[in-house]
């Protein structure tokens, strides 16, 4: 019982030490690391104001990042699994189905390599009311590692407003069909 005592105080003393959650990389989340194979749903990359697309990224990880993402155009790739994918057209979309998962792809000019992405998973009804029962998932860096999961505040606040699109923003969609935001 000791050594379960002492295990859990290194864990908890690692975890404060590194600044937050252990760093997971993203090619060890089955359910997620096949991203780039789902339907793109946007067309190509879509460029987006520098304070658009670094609202969900900085403000939970600040400095996360290095210079390229103030200092140049940055662009989004959205995907989605079937069948969110085929539902992010909708102009309103009630309820996506619980498994559905949109992946946020972040880029700067220049580079085909992503500087983030952030994952929105939709759990069963309950999971999180305020943020429309999406699981957030945020990862960083050159590596892609996790720096943030969960029911996070600032990614609640914002999506959670989104009343017609189930907690998306679509401004990225080139038919007209998305609304304010990124």
């Amino acid at each position: 019982m000791k050594a379960i005592a002492t295990a859990a105080g290194l864990l908890a003393l690692f975890i404060v030490l590194e600044g937050g959650l252990p760093h997971t990389a993203l090619t060890e989340f089955d359910e997620l690391r096949g991203y780039a194979s789902w339907q793109e749903v946007t067309e190509g990359p879509h460029k987006v104001l520098p304070e658009i697309s670094t609202r969900c990224m900085l403000q939970i990880h600040p400095g996360a990042f290095d210079d390229r993402t103030n200092t140049v155009n940055q662009y989004i790739r959205v995907f989605a699994t079937s069948p969110a994918s085929s539902m992010m057209r909708s102009t309103r979309v009630d309820r996506f189905p619980t498994g559905s998962t949109v992946a946020k792809v972040k880029l700067v000019e220049g580079s085909s390599e992503p500087v983030g992405v952030a994952f929105m998973v939709k759990r069963k009804p309950g999971f999180n009311p305020e943020g429309r029962d999406w699981e957030y998932f945020l990862f960083e860096g050159k590596t892609m590692r996790l720096s943030a999961r969960g029911v996070i505040s600032e990614c609640r606040f914002c999506h959670g407003s989104q009343d017609l699109t189930d907690g998306l923003f679509r401004s990225y969609l080139s038919d007209g069909s998305g609304r304010a935001g990124g």
